[in-house]
This record gives C-alpha cells, structure tokens and sequence, in this order.
C-alpha cells in the first residue's frame, strides 16, 4: 500500500492535471486477467480510490463493489486520513470525498457478500 500511496504523490506532484493517480485495492500482482472470484483476496471490497487535483484542492472518489454498513465510517475515517496525508504531502488541502457503492449490507453475517 505505502508503494501505491507514493506512486500517487509522485503522480500529482509530476502530472497536476493528471487522472491517473488512481490505488488500485486488488492485491494481485500480474493484473486482472488473473482475478478468481474464489479467491477473498484477490476481491477486495474497496476497489479503487481516485485521487486528482482540480481547483486547487485534493479530491478523491472511492469505488466500493461490497460496503458493510457497520464498518462503513471506519472506511470513511481511512480515506480521509489517507487523502489527508496526500494532500499534505503535495501542499494542497483537502476538497470533497465521493463515494460509490454497488451493493450495501447490513453487517458481516450477510451471505454472498
């Protein structure tokens, strides 16, 4: 993760404008063509956090395929400190934080989650 989190600094502090400062959640190394739905960890429930500079503030969307509602404002509480370190790191502050979620459950004892 901290190799994704510096791949991000250096991408906005290199490229402002760019929309590829994205931290990919998948932990597979060899790309997607490898992704087994098996496979827990390979399919994390956050799938992305998008980080990109417009008007001067750090903006991120976080794309979500599974969102348990009881440890929704821990997600929450990660990002922000995650996007709030970034953009301490690149001296710019902190603008709005989306959030998408495909599926919402209740808590952990769901099925098919």
């Amino acid at each position: 993760m901290q190799a994704k989190i510096k791949n991000v600094i250096e991408c906005l502090k290199t490229e402002p404008l760019s929309k590829r400062a994205v931290i990919p959640i998948p932990f597979s190394t060899v790309g997607s063509q490898t992704i087994d739905w098996k496979d827990q960890g390979q399919n994390k429930c956050c799938r992305e956090l998008h980080l990109y500079l417009e008007d001067g503030l750090l903006k991120c969307t976080g794309i979500v395929r599974m969102q348990n509602a009881n440890i929704f404002v821990k997600n929450i509480y990660f990002f922000s400190v995650l996007v709030d370190f970034v953009a301490k790191e690149l001296g710019v502050k902190v603008g709005e934080y989306t959030h998408f979620i495909t599926n919402l459950c209740h808590d952990r004892t769901a099925t098919s989650c």
